[in-house]
């Protein structure tokens, strides 16, 4: 029986999430009812509101990488990982022109080439017309 890792790991982050953020909140009010009585109210503060705020962020942080979104996680395409690779319809090319003549051989500048269409350009020794190579972004 094989088991599908990212089904697995969704699960895993969901439940570690959540009781991150569980007991973040039982701590942080655990830590403010101890020191009720104490003299340092900004502690009292960061122990009400300061350690439930951290716990309840990490804990959806993995919970929004675990749930599954076409593509991959939520957070994939800004780690540019390959399995969240953009589909070769959404993908951005340029044209470029070939560095050498196919017909002569003669290097081409890119700058001094004649245009005869959109993709298509004019040798400037010969006269050949070559095609433009494609290249993704």
């Amino acid at each position: 029986m094989t088991v599908d890792k990212s089904k697995s790991w969704g699960i895993t982050g969901m439940m570690c999430g959540i009781a991150i953020i569980v007991l973040g909140g039982i701590s942080g009010l655990i830590l403010f009812i101890s020191n009720v009585g104490g003299d340092s109210f900004p502690f009292s503060l960061f122990y009400l509101l300061g350690i439930p705020f951290i716990a309840v962020m990490i804990g959806v942080t993995l919970i929004l990488r675990s749930v599954p979104f076409p593509g991959g996680s939520m957070f994939g395409r800004r780690t540019g990982r390959s399995i969240d690779r953009v589909p070769a319809s959404e993908a951005s090319f340029i044209h470029e022109t070939p560095s050498t003549c196919s017909s002569c051989g003669a290097s081409i500048n890119a700058e001094i080439v004649e245009w005869v269409g959109p993709l298509s350009i004019k040798c400037p020794y010969c006269g050949a017309t070559l095609n433009t190579e494609k290249r993704e972004v």
